[in-house]
């Protein structure tokens, strides 16, 4: 028998995350934080749902590490994501507004986001997607992104690709660590975890809460004359909670349990001083893994639980003295899932799957409208339910040193609209002796519609005639369809010093859902395509210094027409990163991300405008005052720049932040 722990004798530190969660490929050159930064053949597993070293991985994959996500101090992940190539996020405003991430010029809900193994991708949002703004990142010990069509091994969700969220498994002594800061805009945050392992027990439990003051969320041009400005304000509380054992050498539990209650201030109107929404988001996972036959085959078992509640208030105001709407709605998805690897040989391992999941949501709305004198009084009631069954498979493999790739194909069998087939094949060559590698992917995919899509309700503003607008799920809906293919290089010179790689992609969907002319319901588009070029260059002169520049040029557009699609991916983005450890106890990092035009929804008429972007500049650093006692600081906005982003949603100006963490 082979211990669990081996994982195919790749690499022990590693095996664990990829027994706990589905990770992503870091990308060739991550480094390791510290004086001495050494490059580590990375074990990933987003790619292949095995573990994998990074180098024999074909797909466009991304990581943020432990080290980046604590030298830049962010505590919400959507300022973090920006980094990325080919990703792009937008958060309406400041802090707690609706952020959606577009992979490649792919829709919001064509990303699948998983937060270690849970699918948490919400039933009950409009679009069926995640809204990314409450994803906290204290606990977090990766965030991987994989890039292109994913519907082979993740289904229905994956045609741009997917984000995953990864906590750290609980390793050593037990050891505490505790945050405290604060800062702009009436800012605080506070954390404590403890993580560590006794005997055959793991543990990672810890909790972190940020509130803000915040800033208006609508800009001056467009701030009805007669409303005085107010902050929105953002309060997130977060829990997580992971825990293993090792029930013998060759089996394991792990539980995963994590729970964030949010409040934020919504500008529903144009400075709206009352309007609110409130969010409640609990994710639970257990799950199993053997090993049996000497190593040959490893068995994970897991039941996944991903539940969403939202509550959006709107009283009567100033803005809007004859109207007041409320909101609720709340979705559940639960899957139980299984997956067999058979390690055939050392360069060969077949994986098969199957699951079976269930997602429901309910929605309820209430419009009151007294502009007539007598109260008049609309409500809505939906509440729907699917079933999705599936089995994939998928062969993995590596010939003569040089050629690594996947090949395999799924079967998804939903309630609704019966069977729908997908397939994938990447494939990459390395040419060791000049560093070079060569890489490309084809695959396929369908996303079918949200259940609020096709049986929601709800009502919306209209600024511009200060009135508010039914919709109305569209059941006849069909599901989406797509195809999508990327090759690229890849890079190393000066014994991996320097690196840089460029790939080029394009997606076909066909069937793309979107509103019809009226904003009334919903309807299925002839065809979107995109595409573009992602590119990044890392240098490395010393050991303690790095320099990493990523640029994403992408299109959208309906091919009858030639017109761009709305869905806000900027034709050019460019992110850029300098991170400096030149003494033992001293950190400094500096990002900048541009934004460049993108095709956006004018927030007062609706109308197709096109968004000028934005740059934006964020420095942090980092004291070691003693061993296990830094002083951090940080800069957002250092510019001071004013942008809107997506139109009508302002973002804070300048903030100054500082606190001390400490761990022992």
């Amino acid at each position: 028998m082979v211990s669990l722990s081996r994982l195919d004798g790749r690499s022990a530190s590693l095996s664990v995350l990829a027994v706990a969660a589905l990770a992503a490929p870091a990308p060739v050159g991550a480094q390791q934080s510290g004086a001495e930064r050494v490059r580590l053949p990375d074990i990933v597993v987003t790619a292949t749902r095995t573990p994998t070293p990074a180098d024999e991985v074909a797909s466009s994959v991304s990581v943020i590490t432990a080290d980046e996500i604590r030298a830049k101090q962010q505590p919400l992940a959507v300022d973090l994501l920006g980094e990325v190539p080919g990703l792009t996020i937008v958060p309406s405003g400041p802090a707690g507004g609706q952020a959606s991430v577009f992979i490649r010029g792919t829709n919001s809900n064509h990303t699948l986001a998983l937060l270690d193994g849970i699918e948490i991708n919400d039933p009950s949002n409009p679009a069926g997607a995640l809204d990314f703004a409450h994803m906290a990142t204290e606990g977090l010990d990766r965030i991987e992104v994989l890039r292109g069509p994913q519907g082979t091994l993740y289904g229905s969700d994956a045609i741009g690709g997917v984000v995953n969220f990864i906590t750290a498994r609980g390793e050593g002594p037990a050891t505490a660590h505790l945050r405290l800061g604060g800062g702009s805009f009436e800012t605080l945050t506070q954390s404590a975890r403890v993580t560590g392992e006794s005997g055959r027990f793991n543990f990672n439990i810890g909790g972190s809460l940020f509130r803000t003051g915040g800033e208006t969320a609508t800009p001056s041009r467009i701030r009805p004359a007669a409303l005085p400005e107010e902050d929105d304000g953002y309060r997130n509380a977060t829990a997580r909670i992971r825990l293993g054992a090792a029930v013998t050498e060759d089996a394991e539990v792990n539980l995963f349990l994590h729970h964030i209650d949010t409040e934020a201030d919504n500008d529903a109107g144009l400075e709206d001083p009352n309007s609110t929404a409130d969010t409640t988001q609990t994710y639970v996972r257990l799950e199993g893994r053997l090993a049996s036959f000497d190593g040959f085959l490893e068995q994970r078992f897991g039941y996944s639980l991903a539940y969403q509640k939202r509550k959006e208030l709107d009283s009567a105001d100033p803005g809007q003295p004859f109207e007041a709407s409320e909101n609720r709605s709340k979705g559940r998805k639960t899957k139980i899932d299984w997956q067999g690897d058979l390690h055939l040989a050392e360069t060969n391992t077949l994986t098969v799957g199957a699951a079976y999941e269930v997602e429901a949501f309910t929605n309820d709305s209430l419009f009151l409208d007294q502009s007539f004198g007598a109260a008049t009084i609309s409500e809505g009631h939906a509440n729907a339910d699917d079933e999705i069954k599936s089995a994939f498979i998928q062969d993995q493999f590596r010939l003569m040193e040089r050629v690594s790739g996947t090949v395999g194909a799924r079967i998804d069998d939903h309630q609704s609209f019966g069977s729908e087939v997908t397939w994938r094949a990447a494939l990459a060559y390395d040419h060791v002796e000049t560093g070079t590698r060569i890489k490309g992917s084809y695959g396929t995919g369908f996303k079918a519609p949200a259940l609020f899509q096709r049986f929601g309700s709800s009502v919306f503003t209209i600024p511009a005639f200060a009135v508010q607008s039914p919709f109305f799920g569209n059941p006849a809906l069909d599901p989406e369809t797509s195809k999508g293919w990327d090759l690229g290089f890849e890079q190393a010179l000066a014994d991996g010093a320097v690196r840089f790689g460029a790939t080029y992609f394009r997606n076909e969907i066909e069937g793309l859902i979107t509103s019809d002319p009226t904003f009334v319901t919903l309807i299925n588009l002839n065809k979107v395509n995109s595409w573009g070029v992602e590119s990044f260059l890392s240098v490395t002169p010393v050991d303690w210094l790095r320099f990493d520049l990523n640029y994403t040029y992408a299109r959208a557009e309906d091919p009858t027409t030639g017109q761009e699609h709305v869905n806000r991916t900027p034709r050019h983005e460019i992110a850029a990163t300098l991170a400096a450890k030149p003494t033992e106890r001293l950190e400094v990092n500096l990002d900048l991300l541009y934004v460049g035009t993108y095709v956006d929804n004018d927030r007062v008429a609706f109308a197709r405008i096109y968004n000028g972007g934005y740059t934006r500049l964020d420095l942090a650093a980092r004291y070691d005052l003693m061993p296990g006692i830094a002083l951090e600081g940080r800069v957002d906005n250092l510019l001071d720049r004013d942008y809107e982003q997506p139109d009508g949603f302002l973002h804070p100006g300048i903030g100054v932040y500082g606190g001390l963490s400490a761990t022992f």
